[in-house]
């Protein structure tokens, strides 16, 4: 992403940081697997900016749904080549789910049944 659209929308600065927390855990699940280096050597530093994540699917649904409501799609239609890849995705896409609570507490349910 370039910087500087990215200070200027706080949702890209949300995904930008969910993005880096994602980097940031990778690469301590690889210092952690790496173990301990050879004697007389040193580890070379984990370059977290280079790590190749996979995005979370609901960063990507929120994004494609936020396109899919722009009038030029609205308009003039769509092609979808390659996602949603299953069903559930689809589902998390193009249905609307009536916001469900839990009876007890009352609490937001966050996964529809």
């Amino acid at each position: 992403m370039d910087e500087e659209a990215i200070g200027e929308d706080e949702e890209k600065q949300k995904i930008k940081g969910d993005c880096d927390e994602l980097r940031a855990k990778m690469a301590a699940e690889m210092e952690e697997a790496r173990g301990d280096p050879p004697e007389g050597e040193e580890w070379p530093e984990i370059d977290q900016s280079t790590l190749p994540i996979r995005v979370p699917d609901a960063i990507l649904w929120g994004q494609l749904i936020k396109e899919l409501r722009k009038n030029d799609c609205r308009n003039r239609g769509y092609v979808l080549d390659g996602f949603p890849r299953t069903f559930s995705g689809a589902q998390n896409i193009f249905m609307k789910w009536k916001q469900q609570f839990d009876e007890e507490t009352g609490d937001p349910i966050d996964e529809p049944e």
